[in-house]
């Protein structure tokens, strides 16, 4: 999962930083040993995941009954231009910890390669 640092938290969740200092206090959150948030954590702590500034395009509610195969889909409205500076850095951070995934699952098959030799 991505991280954050505690002012990003506080824009994607709206909750408050003093709220957040709370709830890592309490150990009802964790930080990782960078100081940082991990979205797991706050999704675990109950918080909720969402950037205000992006209007959601999925409705609350939706058709869950299957259509044909020759149904066309209706299409997706634009999204309005926006401050899509939270979602960027938000991209950003999943890159990074993409990259570093690949490469501890690169290491991890190397250790095992080697292992079996």
């Amino acid at each position: 999962m991505a991280t954050l640092t505690v002012v990003d938290a506080t824009r994607i969740t709206g909750v408050s930083r003093s709220q957040l200092y709370r709830y890592i206090r309490s150990g009802k959150l964790s930080r990782t040993p960078e100081g940082l948030l991990d979205t797991a954590e706050l999704l675990r702590a109950g918080l909720m995941l969402h950037v205000s500034s992006v209007p959601s395009t999925v409705p609350e509610t939706h058709d869950a009954t299957l259509h044909p195969v020759s149904s066309v889909p209706e299409p997706v409205p634009p999204v309005p231009s926006t401050d899509t500076a939270p979602l960027e850095r938000l991209i950003e951070v999943l890159q990074r910890e993409l990259a570093a995934a690949r490469e501890c699952k690169k290491l991890l098959t190397q250790m095992m390669h080697e292992r079996e030799t």
